[in-house]
C-alpha cells in the first residue's frame, strides 16, 4: 500500500530542490532535480529567499504546501535545510510519505554545524590583528554591531583589544 502511495506521488512529481541556509549568504540551493520535461514557468534560484521565507519564515505559521496556478509545492525541514517537492495535479496526503521518497532522491547530506559569528570573527582575528572596520569588510553589519560581538568576546576573554593603528589610532583587535 505504502509503495503504490509513493508511486503514485512519484508519477506526479516534476521537480524537488533542497534549498538550505548559509549564516552568511542566506538560502541556497544545494540541490534541484527535475523530472519532467513540462515547464514550470517558476525561476527557483532567482527567488530562494521570497520562497525560504514562505515556508519558514520567522514567525509560528509555517505551511507545509503551497498551491499556485500551474503547480503545488510540498515542503518539510530538516534542521535549517528546506526539502521542496514541486508537483502537478496533486491532492493533500501524508507529509510522512515525503520524507521516505526523500531519502530516496536527494543526495545525503553531511550534519555539518554552521560557524557562528563570534566564532568566524574569533577565526579571522587569529589570522591577523584587524580594526572594527577591517573587521566589518568580512561581515554585513554596522560597526556599532561588530563593536558588540567584540564586546562579548572581549568579556568570554577569546578576543583582546592590543592597541591602535599608527595612522588613525583605531583600535587593533586580535585573539588571546
Amino acid at each position: 500500500m505504502v509503495k503504490k502511495k509513493m508511486n503514485d506521488i512519484k508519477n506526479k512529481l516534476h521537480s524537488v530542490a533542497l534549498i538550505g541556509f548559509d549564516t552568511l549568504s542566506g538560502p541556497v540551493l544545494r540541490f534541484s532535480k527535475i523530472f519532467s520535461k513540462q515547464s514550470l514557468d517558476f525561476d527557483l534560484e532567482s527567488n530562494l529567499t521570497s520562497f525560504y521565507l514562505m515556508f519558514n519564515g520567522g514567525g509560528q505559521f509555517k505551511p507545509r504546501e503551497i498551491g499556485f496556478d500551474q503547480f503545488k509545492v510540498v515542503t518539510f525541514m530538516k534542521e535549517l535545510d528546506l526539502y521542496c517537492f514541486f508537483l502537478r495535479n496533486l491532492e493533500s496526503g501524508n507529509y510522512k510519505e515525503f520524507e521516505e521518497i526523500a531519502e530516496n532522491i536527494f543526495p545525503k547530506q553531511e550534519s555539518r554545524k554552521e560557524k557562528t559569528i563570534k566564532e568566524q570573527m574569533i577565526e579571522l582575528l587569529e589570522e591577523q590583528k584587524l580594526t572594527v572596520k577591517q573587521i566589518k569588510k568580512h561581515f554585513n553589519f554596522s560597526v556599532s554591531t561588530v563593536r558588540k560581538y567584540l564586546k562579548s568576546l572581549e568579556e568570554e576573554g577569546k578576543v583582546e583589544c592590543v592597541g591602535t593603528t599608527d595612522k588613525t589610532n583605531a583600535y587593533l583587535y586580535s585573539t588571546k
